[in-house]
């Protein structure tokens, strides 16, 4: 994912005169593209790879193909160049893969265009290379007859941009930031970016054209690195709970804050196991056994993907009470129906069942409640036989 970091617009070269179709010249809007991370500020963990992407394009109300397209793009003193590598570079239907470390990249790149307006074949050079701290980036025309740039003012490699893709460019690498860095610390970088020896428009101008105008931070390709894990915990639970009880948790992260937990458990003494993966609930309702004791760990990660760590020791316990039969207050006829009262409980289901024999006989279910803590009543409205057997199952 990429987050856009600035745009700008070159004005073209030297004018030339095209007939009565007036000035004939390249115009091109850019931008500098960082690594996304999370939030406004880009959070992005320590030892993140980065990965910048610089991209231009020919609008397509320019009136001649781009030529040559130069790029510098001063570092921040806050990555370490030792882990500089071009990832890739590409223009128009061309893609070019570099990687394997690769710190400097020359190739000459052979380039059929044809459309309604443009038809040439070329020789496009591309170059990129790093060197004090600088990553510098040419694109150049050049006539495959002369290995000299074109004298055609309509050829070009970078024609005007129509939708296809095929009017822009862009070179990308990848770069650590320092590893002694303190979390919170704000990383920007600016390129510049120049058409046909154009006006040089830095990819934070408030203004591409009109750099008195100031910057604009905004557009700046911005981040910000969070190194530190966050912390979270479970709430405290009563000593003896219900055979469903509600578990909650909390975090707390500094920079990018908490994106999700993990909430493990331990059955009885038995080693901790995963109860609630990458969750982003903070409380959720346990389904526990009878007599059984519970013990609740949590670990927490953070947008920019740092997992707390910690030992898995128990942070909140709880046993669930031991089960117990229902008692009964009443029960007995009224009305042609058989009733029961008994006192309830919020949060378990009373069941009333029915059968027609005590042994070997199916149970029926005839009538449940949820409970609400008062006296509640059961019903079997068609007691039809003579003799009937009844039982309240309280789940």
């Amino acid at each position: 994912m990429l987050a856009q970091a600035g745009r700008a617009a070159c004005l073209p070269f030297v004018p030339v005169i095209t007939g009565d179709a007036g000035l004939a010249a390249s115009h091109d809007p850019n931008e500098k593209l960082a690594v996304g991370g999370y939030g406004a500020r880009n959070f992005t963990a320590g030892g993140t790879l980065l990965r910048y992407q610089i991209d231009f394009e020919n609008l397509d109300t320019a009136t001649a193909p781009a030529q040559i397209v130069t790029i510098r793009d001063p570092l921040s003193p806050d990555l370490d160049l030792d882990t500089f590598e071009i990832a890739e570079v590409g223009f128009g239907e061309v893609i070019v893969p570099v990687g394997k470390q690769r710190r400097h990249f020359a190739q000459p790149i052979a380039y059929d265009y044809h459309d309604d307006k443009y038809q040439f074949t070329l020789e496009v050079q591309v170059e990129v290379w790093l060197e004090g701290g600088v990553v510098h980036a040419n694109f150049l025309t050049l006539d495959p007859r002369t290995g000299l740039p074109p004298q055609e003012v309509g050829v070009g490699f970078l024609p005007p941009e129509n939708g296809t893709g095929r009017g822009q460019g862009y070179v990308a690498y990848h770069v650590r930031p320092r590893n002694d860095l303190a979390s919170g610390t704000a990383i920007r970088n600016v390129a510049t970016i120049q058409f046909d020896f154009g006006l040089e428009i830095d990819t934070n101008q408030v203004d591409p054209l009109d750099k008195t105008k100031g910057t604009d931070p905004a557009k700046e390709a911005l981040v910000t690195l969070d190194t530190v894990p966050p912390v979270s915990h479970v709430l405290d639970l009563p000593a003896v709970s219900p055979a469903h009880f509600t578990v909650a948790w909390s975090g707390t992260d500094d920079a990018a804050g908490v994106r999700e937990y993990d909430i493990q458990v331990s059955r009885d003494g038995s080693p901790y196991e995963s109860w609630l993966r990458a969750t982003r609930l903070t409380s959720a309702v346990f389904e526990g056994v009878s007599g059984q004791t519970y013990r609740f760990h949590s670990l927490a990660v953070d947008h920019a993907g740092n997992r707390e760590s910690k030992a898995p020791l128990a942070e909140a316990t709880t046993t669930v009470a031991a089960a117990t039969g229902p008692r009964i207050l009443a029960a007995g006829w009224n009305e042609d129906a058989f009733t029961v009262q008994i006192p309830t409980e919020t949060e378990r289901t009373y069941v009333l069942e029915a059968a027609d024999q005590v042994a070997d006989a199916p149970w029926i279910n005839v009538d449940q409640v949820t409970g609400e803590g008062t006296v509640q009543t059961l019903v079997d409205r068609q007691p039809t036989p003579t003799r009937r057997f009844y039982r309240v199952r309280v789940d």
